[in-house]
């Protein structure tokens, strides 16, 4: 047996045997090129383009139907960059000036423009290096007339395990029989990831050598909360990870949907999705969310493709609140930083964007943007209940700022005559460690606090989230993450706001006992989480709940939290469904 520890960026068990794709699909020709034959290298490679392009418009069509729309404008991304005048030109340039063949300048220009994009520090950015690769191969199949060994090849229920999955690879899974992914690269921005949350297919990213360590055949696992695959487990882990997924096909998401999310004595427990665009809010009720605890605005920019305008905006958010029908609807400011998805606005190139001009630093930097978009969420706000949510506040200083633009929108749509609800609750994401040290003085200035824990967890252990080499020493069982988390939940007693958590820590169920036990009363979730979460709550007490959030607070190191908290959820637990 052998454990790889990666990114967690999809919950959820997965076991099976194992189908791997290597880092190379192709063998390429390196012959020199007679300087005679250089306009018929030119003429395949134009066909090979027309060709690529046509496989994913006929891509396209097909996965219309299953994928939100988001997902499918990938591929006119990728046609966009195939038909590019310029990649035609750099191609043919290296075919005459280099003697090579078409295959050969296909990767040597793609190669290129990987790397440019690599360097960019921003993980976004650097991610879509994925994108290039993708071109690359499909490209090189029309070229020589085959195709490399792919998801059509696929004919039984398997665990793809990948140097990295590109995204048409991604995009054209089949649910019924892929059910995990594990990939040697990676992050949760790649789209890999993106996709494997939208399709709720456990996965775990940033391997390192997966593609190496595992044989085609071998009986794996994906364990998609903890960012584990194991290879050949033996028969007391293989038993255990069973036992896991046992409970999911006890109860499924149809069952627990009208239950309410209560412990058995009777503590009750608001459970919220996490959304990017408004089409998944029909995925978090039919989980049995109570509403969308974080809808993350950024990605409207991705779909967009520029920068949306305020009534593009407005009527996203105007959308989201109406499939609510009522049920609060939080959102969030954009979370833009150094080149993320700043389509059309002022922005940076940063050393490290991470610590830089980002979220709400970004949207003051950028005022114009700021506003419309505020405009936007506040029009909207007289059709549902709409809370306002602030990323990345430091100092009460930058929120008094922020909350100076929100009264300016207010009364220039005061003066339009145009409505906007008379109270809008207004929040910010405690996740900057000068906020969870000393959170009082910003109580004081908003209505709720909403604990992001994954920005909260990176910036106080000082680890990159996204960096594979580092990634094992982001532990949300820290003890200094949980001790913060309890001054957070005191002070937000003492102010008599709501406190929620929306990092992916809620989404865990070994840690909805300490949660529960530590005073939260909201968790907001990628959607898939909410029945697995609401499954935990409805089996454990608030009082042995409570008990265990004390002991843990009392432990000295993350493992030895991790351990407690699963022994006590195991100890605790009555029958799940009630």
């Amino acid at each position: 047996m052998e454990i790889l520890k990666g990114i967690a960026v999809s919950p959820g068990v997965a076991i099976s045997t194992a189908y791997v794709l290597g880092r190379e699909r192709y063998a390429i020709p390196t012959r020199a090129v007679d300087p005679a034959d250089f306009e018929a290298e030119v003429v395949r490679f134009r066909a090979a383009v027309v060709k690529a392009a046509e496989e994913l418009e006929a891509l396209k069509d097909r996965l219309r139907s299953t994928l939100a729309d988001r997902y499918v404008a990938i591929l006119d991304a990728h046609r966009a960059m195939l038909t590019d005048e310029r990649l035609s030109q750099d191609v043919i340039g290296r075919v005459r000036d280099e003697r090579v063949t078409a295959e050969r300048a296909v990767v040597l220009v793609l190669a290129e423009y990987a790397r440019t994009l690599e360097a960019v520090e921003d993980p976004y950015i650097s991610q879509r290096a994925g994108d290039i690769f993708d071109i690359q191969q499909r490209l090189l199949g029309a070229l020589m007339g085959r195709r490399a060994a792919g998801m059509s090849d696929i004919t039984e229920p398997v665990v793809i395990v990948a140097h990295e999955l590109t995204p048409t690879e991604t995009l054209a899974i089949d649910r019924a029989r892929v059910v995990g992914l594990a990939t040697d690269g990676g992050g949760s921005a790649s789209h890999t990831s993106i996709v494997a949350r939208a399709l709720s297919i456990p996965a775990v990213v940033g391997l390192g050598r997966a593609s190496a360590a595992v044989v085609a055949g071998d009986t794996v696992v994906i364990d998609g909360d903890k960012g584990l695959l194991v290879v050949n487990p033996d028969s007391a882990t293989l038993e255990r990870y069973r036992a896991a997924q046992k409970p999911a096909a006890a109860a499924p998401a149809g069952l627990l949907r009208d239950l309410p999310a209560v412990t058995v004595d009777g503590r009750a427990v608001r459970l919220m999705g996490n959304i990017e665009v408004p089409e998944e809010i029909s995925s978090a009720l039919a989980n049995g969310a109570d509403g969308i605890g974080l809808f993350r605005t950024e990605f409207l920019f991705l779909r967009a493709g520029h920068e949306p305008s305020e009534e593009e905006q407005f009527f996203a958010y105007l959308q989201a609140a109406r499939m609510l029908g009522g049920k609060p609807l939080v959102i969030r400011t954009f979370d833009l930083g150094g080149e993320k998805l700043a389509v059309g606005v002022k922005h940076y190139v940063e050393r490290n964007p991470s610590l830089g001009c980002r979220s709400i630093r970004f949207s003051m930097e950028n005022p114009a943007m700021f506003r419309a978009q505020l405009r936007a969420i506040l029009r909207a706000s007289a059709h549902g209940n709409i809370r306002l949510l602030f990323p990345m506040i430091s100092s009460v200083e930058e929120l008094k700022r922020a909350k100076a633009f929100v009264d300016e929108a207010r009364k220039e749509l005061a003066a339009r005559g145009v409505p906007v609800a008379e109270k809008i609750p207004t929040g910010i994401m405690v996740e900057v460690p000068s906020v969870a040290v000393a959170p009082d003085a910003f109580a004081a200035q908003v209505d709720f606090f909403s604990v992001g824990t994954n920005d909260l967890i990176q910036y106080t252990l000082a680890v990159e989230r996204v960096n594979e080499h580092v990634a094992w020493l982001f532990n949300p069982a820290h003890p200094a993450i949980l001790r913060l988390l309890k001054n957070i939940v005191e002070a937000a007693a003492r102010a008599r706001i709501p406190v929620s958590i929306c990092g992916e820590m809620a989404g865990d169920p070994v840690f909805t006992m300490f949660l529960t036990g530590v005073g939260f009363e909201e968790l907001s979730m990628t959607p898939p989480a909410i029945p697995r979460v609401k499954r935990t709550l409805r089996s454990i007490s608030y009082k042995d709940a409570k008990a265990a959030a004390d002991r843990a607070l009392q432990l000295e190191n993350a493992r030895e939290v991790t351990a407690f908290l699963m022994e006590s959820v195991t100890a605790a637990a009555k029958p799940p469904l009630r």
